[in-house]
């Protein structure tokens, strides 16, 4: 997605976003973080220039501590009524990060609460979510297009 951005506007700023405490793509050690689904100790192929380091379409990393992430994944709920994962509130404050320096600042929550509903939060409530639907929704969407790729 960062590529194509940058093929049509050159001037768009792409922010990757890593847990505090296994900052790889920030240059530091991985560690034990709470932020599932990013940050898993290496520079994933998606973000890397292939020669260890980040790829070239990244202009910042933004690290965020996994506990603030979680209770923005709360906050997000409590809110606006959304149920997102850990890592969507890892986005959340990275955006908010970075609206201080950008007129707009867009970012996308990749994943829902269901897979995380072990880990504390306090709106895993299955059933109980106003948007739950959209969740199942596009998880039975992907089921669809995986069978219809095989």
């Amino acid at each position: 997605m960062a590529k194509a951005l940058k093929e049509v506007n050159p001037d768009v700023f792409i922010a990757a976003v890593e847990p505090s405490e296994s900052a790889v793509m920030s240059g530091g050690e991985p560690g034990t973080h709470g932020i599932f689904g990013i940050g898993d100790g290496f520079i994933p192929a998606i973000a890397s220039d292939g020669k260890g380091g980040i790829h070239e379409v990244i202009d910042e990393v933004v690290c965020i501590p996994s506990a603030d992430a979680k209770d923005a994944a709360q906050y997000i709920e409590e809110e606006y009524g959304y149920c997102v994962g850990i890592s969507s509130g890892a986005h959340f404050l990275a955006a908010k990060k970075l609206q201080n320096r950008f007129k707009t600042v867009v970012t996308v929550f990749s994943d829902g609460f269901s897979k995380y509903a072990s880990h504390g939060l306090k709106h895993c409530k299955t059933g109980e979510c106003k948007h739950e639907d959209i969740e199942k929704n596009i998880f039975e969407l992907h089921k669809t297009i995986k069978a219809n790729q095989a």
